[in-house]
């Protein structure tokens, strides 16, 4: 019989970073959708078209357990010609086995994680919407804080 080894117990970010390691980008969906209003929604051009900022929700979601910790997101995005949706996740495995503590998952999504996966989301969006013909979305810059994550209380009957 083998003795159950002492997890070490993860409290912060900066505790955590250490010990990450990317190791898989899955895309659940990648998708665009013209909508109807909106002068590009005729066939014949009306000239250069000024568009509004694009509108943008993202849903954060996080899966863990003492080997990884997986990060998805799931952004649409509305410019007001087309409605874009990218739904990635990126997998992080730990160097060794840990538990997790609520504010260390809340500040690597927060901090990190968000800033690992902005890029993908993009160039998700902006490719969709280029195979659409309809103008690119412009996404600025994700700015530290810019996100802000509300975690769920952990399930008390369980």
């Amino acid at each position: 019989m083998t003795a159950k080894t002492k997890r070490r117990s993860i409290e912060s970010v900066e505790e955590l970073v250490p010990l990450l390691s990317l190791v898989a980008l899955r895309e659940y969906e990648v998708s665009g959708k013209r909508t109807e209003a909106g002068p590009m929604a005729k066939s014949e051009p009306t000239g250069p078209v000024l568009l509004p900022e694009p509108k943008m929700d993202i849903q954060i979601m996080e899966n863990h357990n003492e080997e990884h910790i997986e990060s998805r997101f799931r952004a649409t995005v509305d410019n007001g010609l087309g409605v874009f949706l990218i739904d990635v996740s990126l997998m992080y495995k730990f160097s060794e086995p840990i538990d997790l503590g609520q504010t260390a998952i809340h500040s690597f999504i927060e901090k990190v994680a968000i800033m690992a996966a902005w890029p993908f989301i993009r160039e998700g969006i902006a490719t969709t919407a280029a195979r659409m013909e309809l103008p690119v979305p412009v996404l600025g810059l994700m700015k530290h804080g810019q996100a802000s994550v509300q975690l769920a209380e952990p399930d008390q009957d369980n």
